[in-house]
């Protein structure tokens, strides 16, 4: 019995072989062998977070190609933000909205909410989308 072979690939860059399976892989185990893929990349460093969508190709010999896409996402770090930022990870930080706005609805993509800690003065300044909010952290010499 031949082997399933996985294909990956993402942001226009080549497709490569990434794993086999002796059975037919669902979704799940796609997932686990892009994150696994991705393990030595920028992305998988970055403690910004990310949704990075990979392309896949499941093929058999004899048999017809499967292809998709699944999301591999690596959360946020904000320990590590707020650090390279300047700022104090160990502050528990009490965020304030620092200016007016329509921040009665938070809920749509491309709302951008400056706040700024009352007790250590950071900055924080978060851009709602459809795939989870982007934070930056930002001192005031930024």
């Amino acid at each position: 019995m031949s082997q399933w072979t996985i294909y990956l690939s993402c942001d226009g860059c080549p497709e490569e072989r990434a794993g086999a399976s002796r059975s037919e892989p669902d979704e799940a185990r796609i997932l686990r062998i892009a994150r696994r893929w991705l393990s030595d990349s920028t992305w998988a460093g970055d403690p910004h977070g990310r949704a990075i969508p990979v392309c896949y190709r499941v093929c058999r010999p004899g048999e017809r190609d499967i292809e998709g896409v699944v999301t591999v996402v690596y959360r946020q770090r904000h320990r590590e933000c707020v650090r390279r930022a300047g700022g104090d990870p160990d502050c528990r930080h009490r965020w304030r909205i620092v200016s007016p706005g329509p921040w009665g609805r938070r809920d749509g993509p491309g709302v951008v909410i400056p706040e700024r800690c009352s007790r250590c003065g950071l900055k924080r300044i978060t851009t709602t989308g459809i795939d989870g909010d982007l934070v930056e952290y930002r001192t005031d010499d930024d």
